[in-house]
């Protein structure tokens, strides 16, 4: 799971069977901040509350690949290293990033496409971004704009009033 520092935003990758259901209490290694970290779907990082001040253990203790129990063992390592992307058009134009967050806004913007495919470094293979199930509903977001912007008539403009005219001179000659 990625895990962000509240305080500095340092980014760590964790393995996930290493923490515990009811969490586990961990420090920033950049700036030392505090926070417990819950296991979910998507990683929670919960402020601590004064008095929460127990040993916390070094958040490079929980990168993936680490042998032993947390706490113990070797030296943290750094903040992990996030593998880079690559996303390549139909046109040949490479694109490379980090975030799968970046991906899901690209397809958002309409920078992405179905046709557009996807690999994990220089020697990962390449997949269609519309074979990704994990993609679908961001492409779904898409469909539902371009129907509604097509399905809304644009609103019929009011016709101009005719100047009114002044009445006619034989009517004033009274």
């Amino acid at each position: 799971m990625d895990v962000r520092c509240e305080r500095c935003r340092g980014e760590y990758l964790v393995d996930d069977a290493r923490v515990p259901e009811a969490g586990v209490k961990v420090a920033c290694g950049k700036c030392g901040h505090g926070f417990l970290l819950k296991k979910r779907v998507l990683a929670v990082a919960v402020p601590m509350k004064a008095g929460d001040g127990d040993a916390t253990i070094p958040l490079e203790e929980f990168a993936p690949g680490r042998q032993g129990s947390p706490g113990g063992g070797a030296p943290a390592a750094g903040p992990a290293e996030r593998p880079e992307w690559r996303l390549r058009q139909p046109s040949g134009n490479l694109f490379p990033f980090r975030e799968v967050s970046t991906l899901q806004r690209w397809i958002v913007e309409r920078k992405a496409t179905r046709a557009d495919e996807i690999s994990t470094g220089p020697e990962g293979a390449w997949r269609r971004l519309g074979d990704v199930p994990e993609l679908r509903s961001f492409f779904a977001v898409v469909d539902r704009a371009a129907r509604g912007a097509g399905s809304q008539a644009e609103p019929a403009a009011e016709p101009t009033p005719e100047p009114s005219l002044p009445p006619p001179a034989a009517a004033m000659a009274d």
